[in-house]
């Protein structure tokens, strides 16, 4: 097809078109439209895309139509959530890396790991920090997590992990996994309302067996435990194997602090009233076939890295002292 037949952005083939090969998972869409087919990576300076950030947030209409189409046909990526992202190659080299200039588009150079990078407020410079705190909690509890990193970019830091879709090949070469989240394995929309853990404790065991349920169990716990209410849908994923043709559960993401006094995402067992017995989470065990005893030492692991763990995992995040203390 003449590139001068392309689509228009504003249409669902040229959405795909502008994405090209540059969308989350595996799958791609050819032809490519603007930077879609991004096939070599280039500098860009990170303090000028956050400043960027920052002035579109503060616009009340931070885009029109044409000005939206123009971004996505450019290079713009289709990774959503709440917060301003980029994908971009990294070292992942420590906690903390300082780097000026990022590298994004094409495949990442040897050495370089395919991330997914948030843009910080400069006005809120505990925002990422406290991401990473969470990262590290969650690490100490022994989930699944990808690597993970703050990136300063000579200002303030941003929180970077790795992209869990991309990976390399024993051969060196670059590959694509297909990741699905909760919301599509269950065949829901955001507007079906709140999934069950127990749903989820149940594909977990179907797709993967006992190490998946005892890993989504996990999760459950460290969110109930960590005040994570935004643990939705989509912010659960399943990852495919094409070489052995099996699904089992994506590294954790977008683990944060989401206060309130009732389960606002998932729900536990029907009800959305927060579990204070153990005998609740001893039920949720027992659906993912999980013994007693693995559940209090699955407990005990959680709770040390959430409630004993918070500050910390909090000071090694550089989290200011008032905002460790809240």
């Amino acid at each position: 097809m003449l590139r001068q037949e392309l689509p228009e952005v504003k249409s669902v083939l040229g959405k795909l078109a502008a994405i090209g090969q540059r969308g989350p998972g595996a799958i791609t869409f050819e032809p490519v439209l603007g930077a879609g087919a991004d096939l070599r990576p280039t500098d860009a300076n990170l303090s000028e895309l956050a400043h960027t950030v920052d002035t579109l947030r503060a616009s009340p209409v931070p885009f029109t139509t044409d000005r939206r189409d123009a971004a996505l046909a450019q290079g713009g990526t289709s990774l959503g959530g709440a917060f301003p992202k980029t994908a971009a190659h990294l070292r992942l080299e420590g906690d903390v890396i300082d780097r000026r200039e990022i590298l994004k588009g094409g495949e990442p150079p040897p050495g370089f790991a395919p991330c997914l990078l948030k843009f910080a407020r400069s006005s809120d410079e505990a925002e990422s920090a406290v991401e990473f705190a969470f990262w590290l909690m969650a690490k100490k509890a022994g989930i699944r997590l990808p690597r993970a990193c703050l990136v300063h970019d000579g200002e303030c830091c941003h929180f970077a992990s790795e992209r869990f879709s991309r990976y390399r090949r024993p051969a060196g070469t670059p590959a694509r996994r297909h990741d699905h989240t909760l919301n599509g394995m269950l065949h829901r929309r955001a507007s079906d309302g709140a999934i069950d853990y127990e749903e989820f404790m149940r594909l977990s065991r179907r797709l993967g067996g006992a190490s998946e349920a005892q890993e989504c169990f996990r999760r459950a716990l460290f969110n109930v435990l960590a005040t994570n209410r935004d643990d939705h849908g989509r912010n659960h994923a399943f990852l495919y194997d094409e070489t052995d043709r099996s699904w089992t559960l994506s590294p954790a993401y977008d683990q944060n602090p989401q206060v309130a006094n009732v389960l606002i995402a998932l729900t536990w067992l029907g009800s959305t009233q927060i579990p204070t017995q153990f005998a609740s989470l001893l039920r949720m065990a027992e659906i993912g076939g999980i013994s007693p005893k693995t559940t209090r030492e699955i407990y005990t692991q959680v709770e040390a890295a959430t409630v004993g763990g918070w500050r910390a995992a909090a000071r090694q995040a550089g989290v200011p002292a008032a905002m460790i203390t809240y």
